[in-house]
Formats: C-alpha cells, sequence, structure tokens
C-alpha cells in the first residue's frame, strides 16, 4: 500500500516544472530558437515529464479529504480520473 499526502499546492508547481523541462529538451533537440511552433504536447509527454522531475505515480484508488468540502484541493487532477474521494 503506498500512502500520499497531497496538498492544495501540490501539483500546480509540478506541471510548471514539467512544462519547462518538456520546453527546454524540445528546444534542444529541435533547435526552435526559443518557440514551440508546430509542437504537440500530449499526455504521454507531461506524464513523462512528471515522473522524470519525481512526482509522477499511480492513480490513487481512494482520496480521503478532511473538511467541509469534497474536492481534489489541488490534487493533480490528471491522477484523479477514477478515484473515490471520501
Amino acid at each position: 500500500m503506498t500512502i500520499q499526502f497531497a496538498s492544495y499546492t501540490d501539483g500546480k508547481e509540478a506541471v510548471t516544472k514539467a512544462a519547462n523541462l518538456i520546453f527546454k529538451q524540445n528546444l534542444k533537440q529541435y533547435n526552435l530558437g526559443g518557440t514551440l511552433d508546430g509542437l504537440n504536447l500530449i499526455e504521454a509527454h507531461l506524464n513523462e515529464a512528471l515522473q522524470n522531475i519525481g512526482s509522477g505515480g499511480h492513480e490513487p484508488d481512494l482520496l480521503l479529504v478532511y473538511g467541509p468540502t469534497r474536492c481534489h484541493l489541488g490534487f493533480p487532477a490528471w491522477r484523479i480520473r477514477y478515484t473515490e474521494i471520501v
């Protein structure tokens, strides 16, 4: 069993770092000169970049939220597609 702790700020910084990593990789690989014209960003690229920065992982089966509001509260939404929120 894996237990993960999430807070309101989780996900935002990780997406920023992953996007920056993807940009740097593509800038180096394709020599775009600072633009991303014509490059398609797909979910697989983002998932790979998130794993490279240490924020990737499996989708949880259950998310326990403490407090009156039942929402993901900043937990990365792409990782809770099939998650039950209790």
